[in-house]
């Protein structure tokens, strides 16, 4: 069977040989290119055009967006809840609070609320202009919380519903991926 034409061997195997023929014959080019994308990626992300490029990259990912969307939405509302409770001025606190959070996109919507609250709009008013960062839920929240006078108190409870969130969504990331990866052994399983 070993020493019978390629084209006479059943197709999965044929694939099987071809993909180890290719490795054999190129394993520089493979490990140069793998190489050369992994230097690629950590220099781009160094650069402030490149961190805009894979931040808008993960807020694209339909399978991952709203994990990362959530993750810096609880750093922020529980950040800007303690730097409320130590009686700092909320255009101060903002203004600290970008750079707390990892996505550009994010950083630059939390610059736009420290402009627009330094001119005296409400914060509320201000969140319900970033949708794609902050829920219904979280600016009904904060509109309370403002309304209240306990703004302090509500960031901190709107950082524990959407961390509670967070994990649920990771949770439900994990669930998914589980059928597809025992789909893809199975797969190739049957094919061998």
């Amino acid at each position: 069977v070993i020493n019978q034409p390629i084209h006479k061997l059943p197709g999965p195997t044929q694939f099987v040989m071809i993909t180890s023929d290719f490795f054999v014959n190129y394993w520089v080019v493979v490990f140069g290119s793998l190489t050369a994308a992994i230097v690629g990626y950590f220099i781009a992300n160094k650069t402030r055009r490149g961190r805009y490029f894979f931040d808008a990259i993960k807020l694209r990912f339909p399978a991952l967006k709203w994990i990362f969307i959530k993750a810096d939405t609880t750093l922020f509302c529980r950040t800007l809840s303690i730097m409320l409770t130590d009686w700092l001025p909320i255009v101060k606190a903002v203004k600290i609070v970008q750079t707390t959070v990892s996505n550009l996109w994010f950083q630059d919507c939390i610059a736009d609320l420290e402009e627009r609250i330094s001119r005296g709009e409400s914060f509320t008013s201000v969140l319900r202009l970033s949708p794609r960062f902050f829920s219904e839920t979280i600016i009904l929240l904060t509109d309370a919380g403002e309304r209240s006078g306990n703004m302090d108190g509500m960031l901190l409870k709107i950082a524990e519903y959407t961390d509670g969130e967070l994990n649920d969504a990771i949770e439900g990331a994990t669930r998914a991926l589980e059928p597809l990866l025992i789909t893809f052994v199975a797969g190739i399983v049957g094919v061998i």
